[in-house]
């Protein structure tokens, strides 16, 4: 009892163990089914390449066959993420690889709730992780902080949704 509020167990890391967490969710004016969809299936219609992207703002980013993808109009192509859970229309989980700021490595998981009114909560979660070598070379544009990208990537997609987000 007396290392209650000591210092931590020999060899554990402190540091290991506090990796932030970032959270945030929209509303969009439609059912889960519709949200899932068009988080999915439009996403290279709604993602901010201009700030995110590895190869630039002419790019195509979607997913297939189990992975979240990013190519060139070269036709290169970037490993962003894989899913490690798809229920449709209510979660998705990924496993990310890539250095996106705030969203470098971890898992992202979405899920869609729906609400009474026919709309549907769509939220972004991000579970950081000790970072791997094998994280990816970057990409232009990174970010940094906390949940900054995970918020604007909400934006983004709830406008392209119909919804009305709040920009702040």
């Amino acid at each position: 009892m007396s290392d209650l509020f000591s210092h931590p167990a020999p060899g554990t890391n402190p540091q290991s163990s506090t990796l932030p967490n970032a959270s945030c969710e929209v509303t969009v004016p439609v059912g889960p089914s519709d949200a899932f969809e068009g988080f999915i299936d439009s996403i290279h219609l709604w993602w901010p390449v201009d700030d995110c992207s590895s190869f630039g703002a002419e790019t195509h980013v979607g997913f297939d066959n189990g992975e979240l993808l990013e190519e060139s109009v070269k036709g290169e192509k970037c490993l962003w993420a894989r899913v490690s859970e798809w229920i449709p229309p209510s979660s998705i989980e990924l496993a990310w690889l890539l250095d996106l700021g705030p969203l470098s490595v971890g898992r992202i998981v979405c899920r869609f709730a729906p609400l009474p009114d026919g709309t549907t909560v769509v939220s972004l979660s991000q579970r950081a992780e000790e970072p791997r070598s094998d994280a990816g070379d970057g990409v232009s544009n990174a970010r940094s902080g906390d949940s900054a990208l995970s918020k604007q990537l909400l934006q983004r997609y709830a406008r392209f949704m119909g919804a009305q987000p709040d920009l702040d």
